[in-house]
């Protein structure tokens, strides 16, 4: 509804971001997607049913774009201190592009028209 009326002004070229998703720990019962385990809970993931819902057309109505999805995405390490921390981030940026290829796969397939727009990224530090 409020795509709708935003839609009736069109004194300006808009775009809509649908879904704007940070990779979290996926809570008991929710289904992320992940490359290690069938079992997630407690691991950094992107709750996938909701991309896969978001870009399945019969969702949505008729005239309501889905142009963009966003994604957000941070490195965590608990000690800037300690060398061997770092380590630790090639295998979580090797699986965050596993990810990301999964859900560039479920977009070319249910709505390739569909943008992806990564406009968070870092590391967080703990002790920072």
């Amino acid at each position: 509804a409020i795509v709708q009326k935003i839609l009736k002004v069109k004194r300006y070229p808009l775009e809509f971001t649908g879904l704007a998703l940070a990779r979290r720990s996926a809570p008991e019962g929710e289904q992320h997607f992940t490359i290690n385990s069938e079992d997630v809970v407690g691991q950094k993931t992107y709750p996938i049913e909701w991309i896969t819902k978001f870009l399945n057309a019969s969702n949505h109505q008729k005239d309501i774009p889905k142009d963009w999805i966003s994604l957000h995405w941070y490195l965590h390490i608990k000690s800037k201190n300690n060398v061997t921390e770092y380590e630790s981030l090639f295998s979580e940026v090797d699986e965050w592009i596993s990810s990301l290829e999964h859900i560039i796969s479920l977009k070319n397939t249910l709505s390739p028209q569909t943008k992806i727009s990564i406009n968070e990224m870092g590391i967080i530090l703990d002790d920072d």
